[in-house]
């Protein structure tokens, strides 16, 4: 985590020519949602059912909450 920090910070030049901005745009939103995923694939479905329904149902009832705030407040 520390080196892709670094690397970031070393890199950040590139991000004022044009010919980078599409690759660095794509890279910002595709492969860090896809990199956020798999870091969340580290929780499994077994340590999930062995918390039981109540937290799951929770968990969903604040996610749909939040986006429906976030929806209203525009």
């Amino acid at each position: 985590m520390l080196f892709a920090l670094l690397l970031g910070m070393g890199l950040n030049f590139l991000s004022s020519e044009s010919k980078c901005k599409a690759g660095i745009e794509f890279t910002s939103r595709t492969v860090l949602r896809i990199g956020i995923a798999l870091l969340g694939m580290r929780i499994t479905l077994e340590q999930i059912a062995a918390l039981g329904w109540k937290p799951v149902i929770l968990v969903i009832t604040l996610v749909v909450v939040t986006i429906a705030v976030s929806v209203i407040a525009e």
